[in-house]
C-alpha cells in the first residue's frame, strides 16, 4: 500500500466527526421536533408538525442531514477498516490479541461510567425529561429516561451487562450501540486475523469463496452491526489488492458514490413517509439502505479525498473527541438541555425556536467542553486501568 493511500485514511477523521455531528442533532431533533423523526402517526408523540420546514426535512433525502442513526452503520464501517488497517501490520497474531483485549477493557469501563454518570442524574432527580415531556406532549422524552426504580451498584452492574448483551440500558437508552460496537470490534479482530494469517494464503477463488460465506451469514442473520464492520474490512482489503486500478477511475466514481449514499442516507427509519422518495423498493428494510448508504460514503470520501478538498479544524477535534462525545451527551441533554429549555420557554414566555436555539447552543458546548476535558485527561488514565481491580474494588464498596 502506498504511502499516498495511507495518507488519504486522514479522511476517515473527518468522516467520523461529520457523523459524530449528525448523531448529536439527530437527538436535538428528538427532543424537540419529534415529527421529523418519528412521523406525525408514531405513538411516541402526539405532536403534529409545527413548521413546514419539518416535513422538507422529514420527508426529503435532506434527512440524511441529521440521520444519526444512518451515522452508526458509518461508524461500524470505520471500526473494521481501522481494525483490518492495524492487524495487516501486526507482527504476530498475541499482539493483535491483546490489543483485542485491551479495547474490551477500554468499552467496559466507559461504559460503566456513563452508566454511573446517567445513575447519577436519576438519584438526584435533576433530569427534566418528564417535565418538557409532559409540556411538549413528547412521548419520546417520556421514555427515554425513568425516574423510577434507581436502586445502586447492583443494578448499575445488571445494566451493565444488559448493554453489551441485549444491547439495552435502563440508565442510558443511547448506549444500545456500545454494545453492537464491542461485539463488532470482537468479530472484526478475529476475521482479520483468521483472514491475514490462513485465508490470505490460499488460492484466489478460495479467498473469494470464504469471503462470499461469511456476508453471506451475516445477511441471512440480519446482523447490520456485523455486516457493516464486515464491509469496513472487505473495502480495506479491496483497496489493498486494487490499488493500481483505483488511481485510475478514483476521480470518476467519487461524486457519484457520494449522491447514492447520501439517497441512501436519507431513508426515514421509523415512518411511512418514505413513500415520496423512496416508494420503487417499498419493502427493502431500512437497514440495507444504510448499509449501502454506508459504504458508498466511504468510498466516496475515500475517492475524493476528502482530507484535502475540506479541512477543518473543528471536525477534527470532533472526531477526536467523538468517543467521548457519545458516552456523556445524553445525560446532558436531560440535565442541563431540558432545563435550560423549561426555563425559557414556560418560565420566561420565549418563542419555541429561540428556546430551541439557545439550549441547543449551550448544550453542545457543555458537551464539547466535558468531552475535550474527559479525553484529554480521563481517557489515558482508564486505558491503564486493570479492569479486574475496578470490579473488587466496586464489589467491596457495594
Amino acid at each position: 500500500m502506498s504511502s499516498e493511500q495511507s495518507e488519504k485514511y486522514i479522511f476517515i477523521e473527518y468522516l467520523r466527526g461529520i457523523c459524530t455531528l449528525q448523531v448529536l442533532i439527530l437527538h436535538i431533533v428528538i427532543c424537540f421536533y419529534p415529527v421529523v423523526f418519528y412521523g406525525n402517526e408514531s405513538t411516541w408523540t402526539e405532536v403534529e408538525s409545527r413548521y413546514f420546514i419539518e416535513n422538507i426535512i422529514g420527508k426529503t433525502p435532506l434527512f440524511s442531514l441529521i440521520n444519526g442513526s444512518f451515522a452508526v452503520y458509518v461508524f461500524w464501517l470505520i471500526s473494521g477498516f481501522l481494525i483490518a488497517s492495524k492487524v495487516e501490520i501486526s507482527d504476530s497474531i498475541l499482539n493483535c490479541l491483546k490489543k483485542c483485549v485491551l479495547k474490551t477493557e477500554f468499552y467496559i469501563i466507559t461504559v460503566f461510567l456513563s452508566l454511573v454518570l446517567s445513575y447519577a442524574v436519576l438519584k438526584l432527580r435533576i433530569n427534566a425529561n418528564i417535565v418538557v415531556g409532559n409540556l411538549l406532549h413528547n412521548g419520546a422524552l417520556l421514555g427515554y429516561l425513568y425516574p423510577n426504580g434507581v436502586k445502586g451498584i447492583e443494578s448499575l452492574l445488571k445494566d451493565l451487562v444488559s448493554v453489551f448483551y441485549r444491547s439495552s440500558s435502563y440508565y442510558n437508552v443511547t448506549l444500545w450501540f456500545m454494545g453492537k460496537a464491542l461485539w463488532c470490534m470482537i468479530f472484526a479482530y478475529v476475521y482479520c486475523i483468521v483472514y491475514k494469517n490462513l485465508i490470505s494464503k490460499t488460492k484466489i477463488y478460495v479467498q473469494v469463496f470464504a469471503i462470499a460465506v461469511v456476508g453471506l451469514a451475516l445477511l441471512f442473520f440480519r446482523n447490520y452491526s456485523l455486516i457493516s464492520t464486515f464491509l469496513g474490512i472487505s473495502f480495506f482489503y479491496f483497496l489493498k489488492s486494487s490499488s493500481h486500478f483505483l488511481d485510475k477511475i478514483y476521480k470518476y466514481i467519487g461524486m457519484p458514490l457520494l449522491i447514492i449514499g447520501f439517497m441512501c442516507a436519507g431513508y426515514p427509519q421509523n415512518h411511512d413517509q418514505a413513500k415520496l422518495f423512496y416508494d420503487i423498493f417499498p419493502d427493502i428494510p431500512y437497514e440495507l439502505y444504510y448499509l449501502l448508504g454506508a459504504i458508498s460514503v466511504f468510498s466516496a470520501t475515500y475517492f475524493i479525498g476528502l482530507h484535502k478538498s475540506y479541512k477543518s479544524k473543528i471536525i477534527g477535534m470532533i472526531s477526536k473527541i467523538s468517543y467521548e462525545v457519545y458516552l456523556i451527551h445524553f445525560p446532558i441533554y436531560m440535565t442541563l438541555g431540558l432545563n435550560v429549555f423549561y426555563f425559557l420557554f414556560s418560565k420566561m414566555n420565549c418563542e419555541y425556536i429561540f428556546s430551541v436555539i439557545i439550549t441547543s447552543v449551550s448544550e453542545l458546548s457543555i458537551v464539547f467542553l466535558f468531552s475535550y476535558v474527559i479525553h484529554k485527561y480521563l481517557t489515558p488514565i482508564i486505558k491503564k486501568t486493570d479492569i479486574i481491580k475496578l470490579v473488587i474494588m466496586f464489589s467491596d464498596f457495594s
